[in-house]
């Protein structure tokens, strides 16, 4: 799913999707957006390669999900959660956020869970007062970062096949309907 449109893939009134193995690169407003959902049924977003959006990697504009096991690089911004959203209804771990624009940038209300992460430095993200020698990709207010990973997230550490090298293509898997649009993939509940 490369530059096809404004938004690579959006997630829109769905639940229990599992968004795997993808690379989603090269759009024009974000790679993925995440709208509306089921409370306690999280989307799943794991071993993507999240590349060259010129705004954000994944936009969160409401809805629930777990980010985990990505490769998120050479974005606007890494991932964005946009005030209509709320930061307890997401959890983002075990990800390689690095040399985006800005790491993560949480607009909405309460404190992201961005955990775990590896930020394109051992010395973790650039943050002014709460770790201004980090030197990875920066953090906003409001998101939770320590602790943070020393080394990149890898297929060694026991992931195995969750971590995306972006090499091969594969199509998205999910028990969700894909309808083709203008942005990309637009994934509806139902089938």
């Amino acid at each position: 799913m490369e530059g096809n449109g404004d938004v690579g893939v959006a997630l829109k009134d769905s639940a229990l999707n599992l968004l795997e193995g993808n690379t989603i690169a090269e759009h024009r407003n974000c790679g993925l957006l995440i709208r509306e959902g089921v409370k306690g049924a999280p989307n799943s977003i794991e071993g993507n390669l999240i590349r060259g959006a010129f705004g954000p990697g994944i936009k969160l504009e409401s809805g629930y999900s777990e980010i985990a096991y990505n490769e998120i690089t050479a974005n606007g911004t890494g991932i964005e959660l946009l005030a209509t959203a709320s930061a307890k209804d997401h959890k983002i771990r075990e990800n390689n956020i690095y040399d985006n624009g800005f790491g993560v940038r949480n607009r909405g209300q309460g404190v992201l869970d961005a955990r775990e992460n590896w930020w394109g430095d051992p010395s973790g993200p650039y943050h002014p007062q709460l770790n201004p020698t980090g030197k990875g990709d920066q953090v906003s207010d409001n998101v939770e970062f320590e602790p943070w990973r020393t080394a990149r997230v890898s297929p060694e550490d026991g992931y195995g096949e969750r971590m995306r090298s972006g090499l091969e293509d594969e199509p998205v898997r999910s028990p969700a309907s894909c309808l083709p649009g203008a942005d990309g993939v637009n994934l509806a509940q139902g089938g």
